[in-house]
């Protein structure tokens, strides 16, 4: 099993999936963003990408060479952080540190046939839940 930590990098490991009708979120939650998400993904659109992805480092670069073949996806855990969560969390040296009021999405993705397990971190940032930082784990070489 190899964990790959990705939050903001030159070079990003593609990262993708798409449900195809899945429950409908609210219009901004975090839920919504991840779907926008991995739907600019499916389509291999970064405009979409970015319109949900946060970075504040002047160094951030999304690199995204085309649409990412996709079947399906499904949440298999959220938590909003408290405090103490935030703190755990932040305990392993991630960057960027989490806050209280972030949520962590444990997302199972369905890949050219394959299940590959993603972590996303969310935050709301000027009113609008943002993707900023992710990590893949149980995924192929």
């Amino acid at each position: 099993m190899r964990a790959t930590l990705l939050f903001v990098s030159a070079t990003l490991f593609p990262v993708a999936a798409c449900a195809q009708q899945g429950p409908r979120s609210a219009p901004d939650s975090p839920r919504a963003a991840l779907d926008t998400y991995i739907t600019g993904m499916k389509q291999g659109d970064l405009s979409v990408v970015l319109s949900v992805y946060y970075s504040d480092r002047l160094d951030f670069s999304f690199q995204l060479p085309g649409p990412i073949p996709v079947e399906s996806y499904k949440i298999t855990k959220e938590l909003v952080f408290d405090t103490a969560d935030a703190m755990r969390h932040n305990e392993r040296g991630v960057v960027p540190p989490a806050r209280a009021g972030d949520v962590q999405l444990d997302v199972e993705e369905r890949i050219a046939g394959q299940a590959e397990m993603y972590t996303y971190w969310l935050r709301l940032i000027e009113s609008k839940w943002r993707i900023y930082a992710h990590t893949a784990w149980n995924a192929p070489d």
